[in-house]
């Protein structure tokens, strides 16, 4: 039992810079995510995303409407 507590106690050293580095990141990391996802769907042009934008839906109209 002593050993499980003792590599338990290592492990938590170890993990705790990488605890770290992720609650630093978090953020960065989200607004990066969020970017590249929004450039996809504009350079894509992928049409079941962007029907649903306001005003730029309109590309999108049919002209027998």
């Amino acid at each position: 039992m002593d050993s499980i507590l003792r590599n338990l106690k290592y492990s938590r050293d170890a993990l705790t810079p990488l605890i770290s580095l992720a609650k630093t990141w978090r953020r960065p990391a989200a607004a990066w995510t969020v970017t590249a996802g929004v450039l996809f769907v504009y350079f894509t042009d992928w049409k079941v995303i962007c029907t649903r934008i306001p005003l730029y839906n309109r590309k999108f109209l049919d002209s027998d409407e």
